[in-house]
């Protein structure tokens, strides 16, 4: 099966990395850039239930990619937002980016993730195969 995830980051910079992850195996790793980006692979769809991670991981930002005003607010900071999750072109985004407890920033807190990427850490989508196991376990 393939899978897809197509982000939208609002600037470049060579300091911020990103690397897509499945099972803890480097898929991809690039650095910041203006504009969209899709990362397709392939995923072995097992007969046999199997447990599996994606996790995406972002790195390298440092305090001058974020400015603040004299009030403390954020006026202009480096970021990327997930814009789209597929299996097999089947849209999973709500799945994973509607407040599921799977950011865990580089300080160790696990926050929700709503699709936005601005902190450095690690976003994981969990899922299982077969997927259409995983995918009837959604529906109900």
């Amino acid at each position: 099966m393939q899978f897809s995830v197509t982000f939208s980051t609002n600037q470049s910079s060579d300091e911020i990395i990103f690397a897509l992850n499945l099972d803890d195996v480097t898929i991809e790793t690039w650095t910041a850039e203006h504009g969209k980006k899709t990362v397709a692979f392939q995923v072995d769809d097992t007969d046999e239930t199997a447990s599996r991670i994606i996790s995406i991981e972002m790195s390298g930002k440092k305090d001058h990619h974020t400015e603040l005003d004299n009030d403390g607010n954020i006026i202009n900071d480096h970021f990327t937002e997930i814009e789209n999750i597929t299996f097999d072109q089947i849209d999973v985004t709500d799945q994973y980016c509607q407040g599921n407890r799977c950011y865990t920033h580089q300080n160790g807190h696990t926050d929700e993730f709503y699709g936005f990427v601005g902190i450095n850490g690690v976003v994981c989508f969990d899922f299982y195969t077969p997927l259409w196991k995983w995918f009837d376990s959604k529906c109900k």
